[in-house]
């Protein structure tokens, strides 16, 4: 796999791992967008009193929420991250199609013309921070996954 694809993998599995989460903030230079993601269930096994991680993506190529319209309304692509995020975006699934992660989404916002969507992305590069900052590896996040559902499973 060349290290294109691990990257489109990698990111596609942070998501998938931070289901359940949401996007509470966001902030991007030219270089760097900087996701404060809520997922307290995981993060309270990283340090005590934690709920959220923070997502860097780095080099996006691609970043648009293909929404899904409230009826009547129209269709269209939101392209400047000001409207992608305008909403808390909850994380639902991950995949990656046509060679671009896509990230499903709910939205609950009665402001907005839709009920959620498809976040579309491309990045160089993600990195994933603990709310010390702390950078963890995927396997690191991963294994926060399998101790949380393991947890879930024995009680």
């Amino acid at each position: 796999m060349n290290r294109l694809m691990e990257i489109k993998e990698k990111i596609s599995d942070v998501f998938n791992i931070l289901h359940d989460g949401s996007i509470e903030q966001w902030w991007a230079n030219q270089q760097i967008l900087t996701l404060k993601v809520s997922c307290q269930y995981l993060a309270e096994l990283r340090g005590p009193g934690f709920s959220f991680f923070f997502i860097d993506l780095v080099g996006i190529k691609i970043l648009e929420l293909m929404p899904w319209p409230d009826i009547g309304q129209t269709n269209i692509i939101l392209t400047q991250y000001k409207d992608i995020f305008a909403g808390k975006l909850e994380l639902l699934s991950a995949k990656i199609l046509r060679d671009k992660v896509h990230i499903e989404c709910n939205q609950r916002s009665k402001d907005l013309p839709y009920f959620g969507g498809v976040l579309v992305l491309e990045a160089e590069n993600i990195t994933i921070y603990d709310e010390a900052e702390m950078i963890l590896t995927l396997e690191e996040l991963n294994k926060l996954c399998t101790t949380y559902w393991e947890r879930v499973k024995n009680r």
